[in-house]
């Protein structure tokens, strides 16, 4: 009886251990993987790239583009982002999502910047 009472203990205090913590909505939660962040940057990327190359038109100011940029790849931005938050709180959320679009302007302007000094350098 003892060992089925130390037996179950165990059990339960692993299986607790093992289980996601439940949110308020009782939906399991779980953290991206490295992996599936890894693949969600590099898809944004190169939308990025690729937006530079289609609206750059090398007379607009650099930040006006990253704008652009930023529009273009908007569905690749919101899959990185959701992939970052996954089983992050709603506040957490709220917080990164304020700078999240002053950030993904950035991101499109440091790319049109750093595109147009490559292409001086090969000029």
């Amino acid at each position: 009886m003892f060992r089925t009472f130390v037996a179950l203990t165990i059990l339960i205090a692993l299986t607790s251990c093992a289980a996601p913590h439940s949110s308020p909505s009782s939906q399991p939660q779980y953290f991206s993987t490295e992996e599936e962040r890894t693949l969600a940057t590099k898809a944004l990327v190169e939308c990025q790239i690729a937006a530079v190359k289609q609206l750059d038109d090398h007379k607009s100011d650099a930040t006006t583009i990253g704008r652009a940029v930023a529009s273009f790849c908007v569905r690749e931005s919101q899959a990185l982002f959701s992939t970052i938050t996954r089983g992050q709180s709603e506040g957490r959320i709220r917080a990164l999502r304020e700078r999240w679009a002053v950030d993904q302007v950035q991101s499109g302007t440091n790319i049109v910047l750093s595109m147009r000094a490559q292409s001086q350098k090969s000029l």
